[in-house]
């Protein structure tokens, strides 16, 4: 009972522990490097890449091989004892044992080549591992920044109920005095319901994010999961970035992408020179050292039989060294070379076709972010200026309100007007943030909040 109760109160501390723990966003940047079972499944992939250029290189030594049988032939077989010698039906007990080896001297250089294709696809595929995790981080910021956009706007709403509560209050007061009309009154309480309204709709849209983030990075706990507030979310003042030009002649290496068609290219350009290489003549060494043994063997020098003439000295005696050199031609062989180099000069225009589209692709990606990014900074220093003008109109009508001089229609209305303010400078704010951090991104500036 005690081990069950103190197993109870681990949990329970643990899930408090959790509950209490705000991720940053480098937190879950890391956690979904470490634990995406779609980067895991790439990662794979460049294993595979990997293993398969050690064995391009293997491709280029000699291959070297032991075999041997024994066998027991029942038919038609050579008799030494027979007088005179003859073929007559026997059984024979026969085995043959050999070591051989053979390498590619010259062919065209396709085993080097074939070889370089393989490093490059190797290159490629940690490329690809790139693009993935740019991706995942691209996707997990910007759920983590709509997190943040949704809390702002939910706080906000909140803040509008309080003060709607605090005028509903009052005016009931005032109300029960004779200050304000029927009418002004019950405006007063339909203001307070639709900052009601408001609250509660910013705040279901702001758990349901913080559960798709977390659904996302497949944390353990998603109910408990929360997000920490940067320090510096709200501290953008300013917009420094460098000439357009020079993120278009600097940036385009940050593309993982850009990576991956260049060493596609060179993959198909080795690929291509492989498959020219496979119509050239082979030129090709070998050794073999065998032996034999037989139980019909016949030694002329001795005149012994077997088992006179033992296994061992069979083994001996037919000992066999070849060391050969030879070349390949090829004639005919049903166009295969000639067609697959055919297909090879294809795929490298190909990849070359796919090289410029990817290239026009991201031009016009760094293009648009660093429109973008100007545009939504221009729309957030235009929003702080309506804010801060609704907002010095908000605190006029409160006065005014306080002293009567303004309907609680007109509060109302200029509360109205403050509050689609702030909703508009919270949703420029972290729309110039997301721009601006994807910006960076590209630039090579690590994602930070």
């Amino acid at each position: 009972m005690k081990k069950f109760l103190l197993s109870v109160l681990l949990i329970a501390s643990s899930f408090y522990l959790f509950a209490q723990k705000q991720w940053t966003l480098q937190e879950c940047l890391q956690y979904a490097l470490d634990n995406n079972l779609d980067l895991k499944k790439k990662a794979l992939d460049v294993k595979l890449s990997k293993a398969d250029k050690v064995q391009s290189y293997f491709e280029m030594v000699p291959t070297i091989s032991v075999s041997g049988n024994y066998a027991r032939v029942d038919g038609l077989a050579y008799n030494y004892n027979a007088t005179p010698a003859k073929y007559e039906n026997a059984i024979v007990i026969n085995g043959e044992a050999s070591l051989s080896g053979e390498v590619t001297l010259f062919q065209g250089f396709a085993l080097v080549n074939e070889a370089r294709a393989a490093h490059y696809d190797y290159e490629r595929s940690k490329a690809d591992f790139a693009v993935e995790q740019k991706n995942l981080s691209l996707r997990i910021m910007v759920k983590y920044i709509d997190v943040l956009f949704k809390r702002d706007l939910y706080f906000a709403a909140k803040q509008q109920s309080e003060i709607s509560q605090q005028h509903l209050f009052k005016g009931t007061e005032t109300f029960n005095l004779g200050g304000i009309s029927n009418a002004e009154y019950l405006e007063l309480k339909a203001q307070y319901s639709r900052n009601i309204a408001d609250e509660v709709s910013y705040r279901n849209q702001y758990e349901q994010n913080k559960i798709e983030l977390a659904q996302f990075l497949d944390v353990d706990s998603v109910l408990a999961f929360d997000v920490a507030t940067p320090p510096s979310i709200d501290s953008v003042s300013t917009l420094e970035l460098p000439a357009v030009d020079n993120i278009l002649a600097n940036s385009r290496g940050q593309f993982p992408e850009m990576k991956v068609v260049d060493k596609t290219v060179r993959i198909k350009e080795m690929s291509y020179y492989a498959a020219l290489g496979r119509i050239t003549p082979r030129f090709y060494a070998g050794y073999n050292y065998s032996t034999w043994i037989a139980d019909n063997a016949y030694n002329q020098e001795t005149s012994r039989f077997y088992p006179d003439y033992s296994y061992r000295s069979q083994v001996d005696n037919n000992l066999k060294n070849v060391v050969y050199v030879g070349v390949s031609i090829p004639i005919l062989n049903r166009f295969t070379a000639q067609t697959a180099l055919a297909k090879s000069k294809i795929n490298l225009k190909n990849a070359k076709f796919s090289y410029e589209q990817t290239d026009n692709a991201v031009t016009k990606e760094l293009m648009n972010s660093y429109l973008e990014t100007n545009g939504a900074w221009s729309n957030y220093q235009a929003a702080k200026e309506k804010f801060d003008a609704t907002s010095a109109a908000w605190d006029a009508a409160k006065e005014k309100f306080e002293l009567g001089g303004v309907s609680s229609i007109d509060l109302g209305i200029a509360r109205k007007n403050q509050f689609e303010a702030e909703t508009n400078l919270i949703n420029s704010k972290y729309n110039f943030v997301l721009r601006k951090k994807i910006l960076d991104y590209y630039m090579g500036i690590p994602l930070t909040l």
